[in-house]
This record gives C-alpha cells, sequence and structure tokens, in this order.
C-alpha cells in the first residue's frame, strides 16, 4: 500500500429520507463511477466494506470508464479508488 500523506478521501452522502422498518434499514443501491484511461483493475475500498481492496471491483465500460453498483445502507462513507495503488480521483494521478 502506497502512503496517503495528503491524500483527501472521498465522502459520500446517502438520502435519509427512506421509509426504514422499525428493525432493518433498507439498502439504497449507490453508482461508482471512475474515468481512468490507464487503469487496469479498478476497485473501490471504503468505510462500508471496511477497506478491503479487493472486496468490490468495479467493471470495464469502455474509453476508460469504470462502473460499480452496489447496495449500501444510508449514511456517509469515505471511499477511494483503488488500481494496484490508491487513485487520487479529481486528478487522476496516482498517490
Amino acid at each position: 500500500m502506497c502512503e496517503t500523506n495528503g491524500f483527501k478521501r472521498h465522502i459520500m452522502e446517502h438520502n435519509q429520507n427512506h421509509n426504514n422498518a422499525a428493525d432493518a434499514t433498507p439498502l439504497v443501491p449507490v453508482r461508482f463511477e471512475l474515468t481512468d484511461k490507464a487503469a487496469h483493475s479498478v476497485c473501490v475500498a471504503g468505510s462500508f466494506n471496511d477497506w478491503k481492496l479487493e472486496a468490490k471491483a468495479l467493471h470495464p465500460d469502455g474509453g476508460g470508464k469504470w462502473l460499480k453498483e452496489t447496495p449500501l445502507k444510508p449514511g456517509q462513507y469515505e471511499y477511494c479508488f483503488v488500481d494496484g495503488r490508491w487513485i487520487n480521483r479529481r486528478s487522476g494521478s496516482r498517490c
């Protein structure tokens, strides 16, 4: 793993206005997208999967675009994309 000093983790927030059952919180679909023509195998790791690097693989969609839709509980999560190294999503550079 590379050092993440100075690397900003991305934050996502879900809409909290769901009709939740008393004992269960419904999952909502969340779509992760990344465009990186140099990427070979992209995963998303975050607070929603205990930062497990290979747990959520994105699928190539052509032209360097990678996609993954996964159900999550409503809330706020930190996440990063990974292709052997952490990917800085805003600039496309790697840390």
